[in-house]
């Protein structure tokens, strides 16, 4: 089924799958070990500690999922109309001032004096920059007390009619930035909406467990100078 597997995307460095369909690890530290599920409806408290970074959150669960190391997953979903019958979102806390990190989960980096969000294919080679670009587009997010950014990316390599669709996100709270990876939110040839609803259900309902901070992003909305919640990114040339 497509989509299945989600239960084996955990290793004690993150996986961030891009477009190409290439796995990059990197090194978060050994994520604390943990397993739980429940019912439907619940709330999820979590703890993601790595490098000496803590981020302590919960988020709503209306799909009744479990918690495994770093990672929430769902399975058993209705698949005929998606071509996806489960997902998991892997989270990594880092530094709200790791460019680099939170780059390669966004494709995209905050600028603190112009205020919104800026594509940022640095790390890239120029062949897959020339990949990924047209494959990429972002969203903004908003959380219950952060904001961040994410960008879905369509595979371009493999049978069109198995390619998926990933999201990498980060939502900032300093210090600290919590980020992720849903490696398989559509599978576009089936439908180009998928599981995305859901697993920004999830993310979109999280909450830190900190007092509110002031700063980078804390808690506002990320957005282009044009607002625009789709796209909110200022694409270099």
């Amino acid at each position: 089924m497509p989509g299945s597997g989600s239960r084996s995307q955990h290793c004690s460095h993150f996986k961030h799958w891009i477009a190409t369909g290439i796995s990059f690890c990197i090194a978060l530290g050994v994520p604390s070990a943990s397993f739980a599920k429940s019912g439907q409806n619940e709330r999820k408290d979590m703890i993601v500690s790595a490098s000496g970074h803590n981020c302590a959150f919960s988020f709503h669960d209306p799909y009744g999922g479990w918690i495994s190391g770093n990672s929430y997953v769902v399975d058993d979903l209705p698949h005929k109309k998606t071509g996806v019958g489960d997902f998991s979102i892997s989270f990594a806390c880092v530094s709200s001032a790791d460019n680099d990190s939170i780059r390669d989960y966004t494709i995209a980096r905050y600028d603190e004096q112009k205020g919104h969000w800026q594509a940022d294919f640095s790390g890239l080679s120029e062949r897959d920059r020339k990949l990924l670009k047209p494959a990429t587009q972002w969203i903004s997010l908003k959380a219950v007390n952060s904001s961040g950014f994410g960008a879905l990316q369509d595979m371009v390599t493999g049978d069109p009619e198995t390619r998926s669709r990933s999201l990498g996100f980060c939502l900032l709270r300093p210090p600290v930035a919590l980020c992720g990876s849903a490696p398989v939110v559509a599978i576009p040839h089936y439908s180009k909406v998928g599981v995305k609803p859901n697993v920004l259900r999830i993310i979109e309902s999280i909450e830190f467990a900190d007092a509110p901070v002031a700063g980078l992003a804390a808690n506002r909305p990320a957005s282009s100078p044009g607002g625009s919640s789709m796209q909110a990114v200022t694409t270099p040339r």
